[in-house]
């Protein structure tokens, strides 16, 4: 399986630096609807396409899908994928994100969802959507921790703390045993 995921478009709470996880059900701003349209139109520029076009279950990931479906003239329904919803910060959400980043690497009395319980997560959602799609070409949007946990998954060297881009997509290919980051 051929595997893409895509940040979802910025927010208003993404532009003002504020901690929206899976919990937070926030909408595209106008800058975030230009991202991913930009996305669009150089997925359509390459003839990109795919067979699935998928989102997890947050309004900010739907729409910057229904966008990309548009700009590509996909005309399948857009399949919605609960595990692919960002990362659950509990006690984080709506919080400074600087808060969130001060928080790794000292003890807190936070609680949210840690990063292996997020690899897991993601490990187990890449893993049943190639039960169902392993001879297709798919696009999940999704969240940038979501990414990031699936780039670790796969053995790249990358931090929590790295940024992914609103409309940034990465490329994974996904056999029954191995998920293969594409460079």
């Amino acid at each position: 399986m051929k595997l893409y995921l895509m940040r979802h478009g910025e927010t208003a709470l993404n532009k003002q630096r504020l901690i929206q996880g899976a919990k937070t059900n926030s909408k595209l701003n106008k800058e975030g609807i230009e991202q991913i349209k930009t996305t669009g139109e150089c997925l359509s520029k390459k003839q990109i396409s795919f067979d699935i076009i998928g989102a997890s279950l947050l309004s900010r990931a739907i729409e910057s899908a229904d966008i990309i479906a548009n700009c590509i003239n996909y005309q399948k329904n857009i399949l919605l994928f609960p595990n692919f919803h960002e990362r659950d910060f509990g006690d984080l959400e709506g919080k400074p994100l600087d808060l969130f980043y001060e928080t790794l690497n000292k003890e807190h009395n936070f609680k949210f969802e840690s990063i292996d319980e997020l690899k897991k997560r993601i490990k187990k959602a890449i893993g049943l959507l190639y039960d169902k799609f392993h001879n297709h070409t798919v696009l999940i949007v999704c969240h940038s921790q979501v990414i990031k946990a699936a780039m670790m998954v796969a053995g790249c060297d990358i931090l929590i703390t790295s940024v992914i881009k609103n409309g940034e997509i990465k490329e994974f290919l996904v056999t029954a045993n191995e998920i293969i980051p594409k460079q």
